[in-house]
């Protein structure tokens, strides 16, 4: 058997869901599903989903899709998803389909989508610049499973001028195409129709260079993720375990304690807690829902529940450290400039006043991030750093205005600069 078949063979009397756009990339897989479906006898259903972005070019192909499906003699089923206005297009729409599918699937059923391997291609450069491992970087697998939801992806092997001659083979000589791929205002499309191509004109046989090393990462991957599988339960819950593992072990066990994607951040805490033989619970935030509970040889997930401290006001230079419900803040006179991690700040003390006032972030408010002129709401910076917009984090302002928000952005204001003489580091802890 080839790729593609193996992978159905896999879901043999199964249901299996299409997300049938009428693409290129979506006609091929619905195709190609439709041809092993006799042997290896799953059901096969079309989903259109219409989030109405272009308006009457968005209702023609659900019309389109429609008939379509009902050439091949497949159910079909047209659902319509609003996005929220203002929210991030590619990903409030991806959310939105998720949610749906979560909603529509039935037990024994798997979605089906067409992600082929200029896709890869494209999530590799975009998972690379947000510092993903060797999982996150070879992420669009065969099969994944995202919020209990199974993904079938068996064009992943194929680019896109290999699925179009597919479809030419099958008779098929026209497609939806999507008027917004042209544009260069969404990231997938400026890597898809300006970056890759200049990238193989410059250097020749990289992109094929790149499916080679993203099969390889796959391989690195798969290969880590057995080791963990295999780890007895009572030991993934030992600290002393933990302290013998590598990073790589630890980020995995990570992901499967919490059932969230961890930052490194997280990580770099958990590092720094399981050294520590305290007897003591210590709790880690991992999210507005999630914090983890570690004492003795013991670490555990728990299901948070944020004391938020009302807003307050802190004389630093009097009061070196303060606490306020699970808020711990700190100052520190330093000499030099020091690279500060997510969890701390500097700032120039003599430009900084001597009252701050510390508080959860107003809704709408916004901020100059350090080298920046202009301001940005503090919600899309944190949903830039993926921090759940309602985990109580706390903001720092100075005369009114925010000059840190705590595990997102150093602001502006009293930055550090050459001429700096007196330099103040806050630290923030979370209890």
């Amino acid at each position: 058997m080839d790729f593609s078949e193996q992978l159905f063979a896999k879901f043999s009397g199964c249901r299996i869901f299409c997300g049938f756009s009428g693409g290129a990339d979506s006609t091929a897989a619905l195709l190609l599903a439709r041809k092993l479906q006799p042997r290896f006898g799953y059901e096969l259903h079309a989903i259109h989903f219409n989030h109405h972005l272009r308006g009457k070019e968005s209702d023609l192909e659900a019309e389109n899709a429609a008939r379509f499906a009902q050439t091949l003699n497949i159910p079909f089923r047209c659902i319509d998803l609003a996005i929220p206005a203002g929210a991030n297009l590619e990903s409030a729409a991806r959310n939105a389909r998720i949610d749906a599918w979560k909603k529509l699937l039935p037990p024994r059923s798997a979605v089906l989508l067409g992600h082929h391997a200029d896709d890869r291609k494209e999530n590799l450069l975009i998972r690379l610049c947000r510092g993903s491992n060797a999982g996150g970087l070879s992420s669009m697998r065969p099969v994944s499973i995202v919020d209990g939801v199974t993904f079938l992806r068996p064009l992943l092997q194929m680019t896109r001028r290999e699925i179009e001659d597919f479809l030419r083979s099958c008779g098929v000589e026209k497609w939806a195409v999507d008027s917004s791929n042209a544009s260069t205002d969404f990231l997938r499309n400026y890597l898809r129709n300006r970056f890759l191509p200049e990238l193989e004109k410059l250097f020749p046989g990289s992109l094929k260079g790149m499916e080679r090393s993203i099969n390889a990462l796959e391989a690195d991957a798969e290969f880590i993720d057995s080791c963990v599988a295999a780890i007895p339960p009572a030991q993934k819950k030992s600290i002393s375990f933990w302290r013998t593992q590598h990073d790589a072990v630890r980020i995995r066990l990570l992901r499967e304690l919490t059932g969230v994607i961890p930052t490194y951040d997280l990580l770099e805490r958990v590092n720094r807690e399981i050294v520590l033989t305290s007897g003591e619970l210590r709790r880690i935030p991992v999210n507005s829902h999630v914090e983890l509970f570690l004492r003795h040889d013991l670490i555990e997930k728990g299901h948070a529940t944020p004391e938020v401290p009302a807003s307050f006001f802190w004389n630093w230079q009097e009061i070196p450290v303060i606490a306020r419900g699970r808020w711990h803040f700190s100052a520190h006179r330093i000499t030099e400039i020091e690279k500060c991690p997510l969890t701390s700040a500097c700032f120039d003390a003599d430009q900084l006043p001597t009252l701050l006032e510390i508080s959860p972030a107003h809704p709408g408010e916004r901020m100059i991030p350090f080298g920046s002129v202009n301001d940005e709401k503090i919600k899309k910076l944190r949903t830039d750093r993926r921090i759940p917009a309602d985990h109580p984090f706390p903001v720092m302002r100075a005369a009114g205005k925010v000059c840190w928000a705590v595990m997102v952005r150093h602001g502006a204001f009293a930055a550090v600069t050459p001429e700096t003489r007196n330099i103040v580091k806050f630290e923030f802890e979370e209890y």
